[in-house]
Parts: C-alpha cells; sequence; structure tokens
C-alpha cells in the first residue's frame, strides 16, 4: 500500500460500502479524515472527507444505524461526541450527541442490546463504565455497565403526597451516574434531579399530560432555561445539565410544557 506520510495515522477499521471488505479510516495531523476502500491489499477507492478541525478525534467505527456500513464516532477535545453515519464515503446523517465531559472516555462499541446497531461503552476516570444505547445518532437508552438496579432504579416514597387534588409519587434519581428510572403505571409522577452524580440519564414512561421534572435552581432558573438546553434525539428529548444529561425517551421537546417543570 502507499506510504501516506507521517502526518497521515491509521484510525480505524470498518467496512465502509458494506462489500464485506474491511476498509481503512485515515486522519491527517491537521484534523482531515480520509477513507480508503479496500479489497484485501488493493486499494479500489475512497476519498477525503470534511475536516472537522485538529480538535476533533476518531473515537471509534461501527455500525450505529444498521445499514451494513461502518460509521464513526467522533470526540472533541472539550468531552462533546459525534456520530457520522456513512454510505462509503459519503455522509449520509448523524449529529452532536450530549457531552459528558472529559471525565468520560469512549472505551469501545458493540450491540449491546442486540438490535443490530452498534452501542457506545463509557468509562468515567473513576472507573465507572455506563453503556449508551443507540439507535443511528440517537441515545434510545442507557445505563451503568454490569449494575442491574440501574437499568430500572427509582426511589419512591412511603406515602404519595398531594399536588392540589392530584395523588403524586415521587421517584429520586440514583446516586450513580448514567440511571434509567420509569414512571409509575398509574397516577401523577415528580422526578427529581436535584442532586445527583454526573452522568447520563434517562427517564421512561414520562407523561407530559400529568408529570413532573423537579430541578435545582443551580441547574435551570426557569422552563425558558431548559428549553434552551433540551435538544431533540430522534423522538426523545436530551437536556444538558452542567455535569449530567438527561434523556426523556418518546417524548419531544415541542410536547414539554413549562407545567412540567419545578424548580427548587
Amino acid at each position: 500500500m502507499a506510504n501516506l506520510g507521517p502526518t497521515w495515522h491509521a484510525e480505524g477499521v470498518g467496512d465502509f460500502n458494506g462489500d464485506g471488505n474491511a476498509d481503512i479510516l485515515w486522519q491527517n495531523d491537521d484534523g482531515t479524515p480520509a477513507i480508503w476502500l479496500m479489497n484485501g491489499t488493493s486499494f479500489i477507492g475512497g476519498g477525503f472527507l470534511t475536516n472537522l478541525g485538529p480538535t476533533w478525534h476518531v473515537a471509534g467505527t461501527d455500525d450505529f444505524n444498521g445499514d451494513g456500513n461502518a460509521d464513526i464516532l467522533w470526540r472533541n477535545d472539550d468531552g462533546t461526541p459525534a456520530i457520522w453515519l456513512m454510505n462509503g464515503t459519503s455522509f449520509i446523517g448523524g449529529g452532536f450527541l450530549t457531552n459528558l465531559g472529559v471525565s468520560w472516555d469512549v472505551a469501545g462499541t458493540g450491540d449491546f442490546n442486540g438490535d443490530g446497531k452498534a452501542d457506545i461503552l463509557w468509562q468515567n476516570s473513576d472507573g465507572t463504565p455506563a453503556i449508551w444505547l443507540m439507535n443511528g445518532a440517537s441515545i434510545i437508552g442507557g445505563g451503568i455497565a454490569g449494575d442491574s438496579s440501574s437499568v430500572v432504579s427509582a426511589t419512591l416514597a412511603a406515602s404519595p403526597a398531594t399536588l392540589g387534588s392530584d395523588s403524586m409519587q415521587f421517584i429520586s434519581v440514583a446516586s450513580a451516574g448514567a440511571t434509567t428510572v420509569t414512571a409509575t403505571a398509574t397516577g401523577q409522577d415528580e422526578f427529581v434531579f436535584t442532586s445527583n452524580a454526573a452522568g447520563a440519564y434517562s427517564i421512561s414512561g414520562f407523561d407530559p399530560s400529568q408529570d413532573l421534572i423537579e430541578f435545582s435552581k443551580a441547574d435551570f432558573a426557569n422552563f425558558a432555561d431548559v428549553q434552551a438546553h433540551s435538544t431533540a434525539s430522534g423522538g426523545s428529548t436530551v437536556i444538558a445539565l452542567s455535569t449530567s444529561s438527561l434523556l426523556i425517551q418518546g417524548v419531544q421537546p415541542s410536547d414539554l410544557q413549562s407545567s412540567n417543570f419545578v424548580f427548587v
């Protein structure tokens, strides 16, 4: 194979064009990425990709949308991850993901839930592993790796509180990061996120017509502040907190109203 010179580095391997043969992802010191489409040791095509700049680095190559073509997981020096969905050397979609901060590193990728789409394994500097379940560039779930309690981890008050005429269950997020909490089957729920560890959190079963989320005023002053830190992720909403993130599964930003939030 041709020598590209010492400023080019092989950063990943994956089947980018779906022909069953592994291809090579390169990145130059100036940030420029390139793909070589391969057939054994023969170069059969490829090209340069858009240069995001030298602060972006390849963090992984895997098939995140299940189309049979390898995609690219990027990570910025500030911690921001992003996914490029690829078809050969063509970018066909993707987006930025929630920034967990520089204390979290991408440890690997793989299909952890058997849906045919690659997921992301993270590890914190304190050793904690966590998994993001992915659908393309959308986070659809996650939890602390190896901790069955984090799949559905909620602490219910001993007796329901009363808000107006409604009975309410208070659900407090667990102290460990990367936790999924689930709404109760009946009644109104208030999800309390006023004191939580850094990590990726997720709410399953949130009902915008009645449920509430309680935030600390140290994180958000009001609903407009929440909106400014909210982004759509597939059919869900990701809210970026100072040291963590909250994914509200199956609820889009437009579905949320000021009445869904309490600030203490």
